[in-house]
């Protein structure tokens, strides 16, 4: 398997799995930040996703390395990191199909990036070598997502390092549990309609967009609008 097929490999798993468009999810050329006067800066993004929202919008960059026996190692990670902050990215994700050295795992925590391993079995990169060379890349990818669909335990997908872990999760399920309570759910709303409240919580928010957009997607799905 090649690196470009291993490429598409990725993106159909996680087509598959985030049950997104495959145009949502493409290798693209970016234009990185530069100094005024400086040349054009532009990256090669394996994969690259944009999620717009009403507040902003947020890039998540992706990395793809095949490798037969070599593993990721720190300088990877840290040509990876370099890209995520030149293009402004609010997340980057590094998957392989060996593993990680230990300097990798610990800049990846270091820089907030997240460590995925998509891992096919013998079989699935026979059946993706025989894919007919003349597909165009398109057809190619395709092909690809056909037979991950059709097997996805060929294709063996392992969090190693997940991307910004958020304590602040289990604490959503309360909060939810909360807001089923009409009186304290009307307490809510006050306190969040509260001027110096919301002037203060919209500071916080603006210094972490993960949870920026966390919370406004929860405030709006099931707080009722009180965002």
């Amino acid at each position: 398997m090649k690196g470009s097929d291993y490429e598409q490999l990725v993106r159909a798993v996680l087509v598959r799995k985030l049950n997104i468009s495959p145009d949502e999810l493409k290798s693209t050329r970016e234009e990185g930040v530069t100094f005024p006067g400086d040349p054009e800066l532009r990256h090669q993004i394996d994969l690259y996703h944009l999620d717009s929202t009403e507040i902003a919008d947020y890039i998540t960059i992706i990395e793809c390395k095949w490798r037969t026996n070599v593993l990721v190692d720190q300088e990877l990670l840290a040509k990876l990191a370099y890209v995520k902050g030149s293009l402004k990215a609010s997340k980057a994700i590094m998957v392989t199909n060996v593993d990680f050295t230990a300097g990798a795992r610990a800049l990846a925590k270091a820089e907030k990036i997240a460590l995925l391993k998509v891992v096919p079995d013998e079989e699935f990169v026979q059946e993706v070598n025989s894919i007919e060379s003349r597909a165009t890349a398109d057809e190619f990818f395709d092909a690809v997502l056909s037979r991950v669909t059709a097997r996805p335990r060929g294709c063996d997908t392992v969090v190693v390092s997940r991307l910004l872990p958020d304590p602040n999760d289990r604490g959503l399920d309360l909060i939810d549990q909360l807001l089923s309570d009409p009186t304290v759910r009307n307490e809510v709303e006050k306190f969040v309609n509260d001027p110096a409240v919301r002037e203060t919580a919209s500071r916080i928010l603006r210094d972490n967009p993960d949870l920026e957009r966390k919370a406004r997607d929860f405030l709006r799905g099931r707080g009722g609008g009180l965002f």
